[in-house]
């Protein structure tokens, strides 16, 4: 590109390409039998998880998880004991040092 400055003087330019980067892949996953939760047994599920920079924060996405399980945000560990029978589904999302994100699948949880 050409033009003229404040000053009349000739400047040339050129195109610059920049790579920024690969695209992050973040894979969160919780690999139990979220089917089977019995009430006042006690549940930890531990954050299964590639391709993130650590310091990571998590949260509930969609859904919710069963009354008296809790989710560690810094974690991902879902612990505590499951107060009350019932169903219902929930997906975490974690986000790492550098705001890229991953998503769990959707978990449908029933607890007896």
């Amino acid at each position: 590109m050409r033009g003229i400055d404040a000053l009349g003087q000739e400047v040339v330019t050129s195109a610059q390409n920049w790579t920024v980067g690969t695209p992050v892949t973040i894979t969160l996953t919780y690999p139990y039998n979220w089917a089977n939760i019995s009430t006042l047994m006690p549940v930890n599920f531990a954050a299964n998880i590639t391709g993130a920079t650590a310091p990571n924060s998590f949260t509930v996405l969609t859904g919710s998880l069963p009354s008296g399980l809790s989710l560690n945000g810094t974690t991902g560990d879902i612990t505590g004991q499951a107060n009350f029978p019932g169903s219902g589904s929930v997906s975490i999302r974690v986000t790492d040092s550098t705001t890229a994100t991953g998503d769990s699948p959707v978990y449908n949880w029933n607890v007896t």
